[in-house]
């Protein structure tokens, strides 16, 4: 029973390479496609967190974005591998071995040809092994990215939720603990692996299990599947040989995310460059003008006018995007005070819409070529991509032939850095 067992499960590994192409090919499809999972979660950062969560938002963002360029590294080495496995294995039924006889090379240059490449079989095999350690490697990484980004998604709602019901600066406070107390325990339990501590007694008594649970922690679910795949190539794998992988890896990781982490908005999750856009008029930024914008799957999050040509006063608008980092100041700067006690739903409702619309006219200013105009403002959820913010027109208008620019003072943020929109724009009637 033993040995009809050990045979089945020798020829389930010998013929396991076809389930392994269709994994990695469905793989590699889905990795790439997490890339706009990824710039649409971005996206809902930067309209929907406080402003003080930005900087974990912003790592949680990138940890993302280098997770996915893993993956698709790591699928695409693994496709590549066992496709050129496939193709010697097929050759090696035809032609088994290098020939030392032959009418194209001298008996001299084969035999330092073949003492190097000895046999062709034995390469079949390593890739065989290369090419099945990659797999593994891959859903290691997918299993451990998940559990990670799990957990710093969990740092980031708790400190959300806390700032409902407090001040932004304690939710904050709560998700930097827990992910404090996480990288603590983390860095720990890698210190106590160094040469230095590993033999002593008390480290061999709460290495294993301290490694064991911080495996559950970030693994979660996976754990089980993780542990025997890590340990493995861990245990079988010479540190040398580990970190010359990992620098392939890294490579082909910088190069695949570098071509898409610029075509997302998770830099301006960052307040320099926040408060730094759009203070230029010296150039035209195609994301500030409806007809000219170059990438539409990305949400609109600078203030956007129809065109850079305006032929008709009439056809000025302005859609002015209010991340919640925004919103939240802009009510604890208005002078109006919130509705209260109102029994009446529908008075309380409008109540609380005047109130809104007062804050608003009163914390953003609208200027055209830095003097007031008289505005038409509504609150304004943008068909594009749902994004949440103010649609401005402008009644009776006139404008001179030439350069002009819509100017935005935001005065909700002046207390951190002053952050004035100017979009320019030339006005040319037919």
């Amino acid at each position: 029973m033993q040995d009809k067992e050990q045979s089945w499960l020798e020829r389930l590994s010998m013929e396991s390479w076809q389930a392994e192409m269709v994994i990695s090919g469905v793989a590699i499809f889905g990795s790439f496609q997490l890339f706009e999972g990824v710039r649409s979660l971005i996206d809902w950062f930067y309209f929907s967190l406080p402003g003080s969560f930005m900087y974990i938002a912003y790592f949680l963002g990138f940890y993302l974005f280098i997770a996915v360029a893993v993956l698709c590294m790591s699928f695409l080495g693994h496709f590549i591998v066992r496709s050129i496995w496939i193709a010697s294995i097929g050759l090696e039924s035809v032609y088994p071995e290098i020939r030392r006889d032959n009418d194209t090379y001298t008996p001299h240059f084969m035999d330092q040809l073949l003492r190097q490449f000895p046999s062709f079989k034995d390469f079949n095999g390593e890739l065989d092994r290369v090419g099945s350690s990659i797999l593994a490697f891959a859903l290691m990484l997918v299993m451990v990215f998940i559990g990670i980004g799990c957990l710093i998604g969990l740092a980031l709602l708790l400190g959300t939720i806390t700032a409902m019901f407090s001040t932004e600066e304690v939710g904050l406070k709560v998700s930097l603990v827990l992910l404090g107390i996480a990288a603590l325990v983390t860095f720990i339990n890698a210190a106590l692996n160094s040469k230095a501590l590993q033999n002593r007694a008390w480290v061999q008594k709460i290495h294993y299990p301290l490694t064991i649970g911080i495996g559950y922690v970030f693994a979660n679910v996976f754990f089980r599947p993780h542990a025997y795949l890590s340990f493995i190539i861990r245990t079988n794998l010479d540190t040398k040989r580990y970190w010359k992988f990992m620098t392939v890896v890294m490579i082909g990781v910088a190069i695949i995310s570098g071509s898409v982490f610029e075509r997302t908005h998770i830099l301006a999750l960052m307040d320099d460059v926040y408060f730094r856009y759009d203070q230029r008029t010296d150039r035209l930024y195609s994301s500030n003008y409806l007809a000219e914008s170059t990438d539409q799957e990305l949400a609109f999050i600078n203030p956007q006018i129809p065109s850079m040509v305006i032929h008709s006063a009439a056809d000025l608008t302005l859609f002015l995007p209010i991340p919640e980092r925004e919103e939240r100041k802009i009510f604890l700067a208005c002078s109006e005070k919130e509705p209260s006690g109102i029994d009446d739903r529908k008075a309380a409702r409008l109540a609380r819409y005047n109130y809104r619309l007062t804050c608003f006219k009163e914390q953003i200013i609208i200027e055209i070529d830095d003097q007031p105009v008289e505005v038409i403002m509504k609150v304004y959820t943008h068909p594009h991509d749902s994004e949440p913010g103010l649609q401005y027109f402008f009644p009776g208008l006139e404008l001179s032939t030439g350069e002009h620019q819509v100017v935005i003072r935001h005065l909700a943020l002046k207390g951190e850095q002053e952050k004035v929109d100017r979009v320019p724009f030339i006005y040319l009637p037919k």
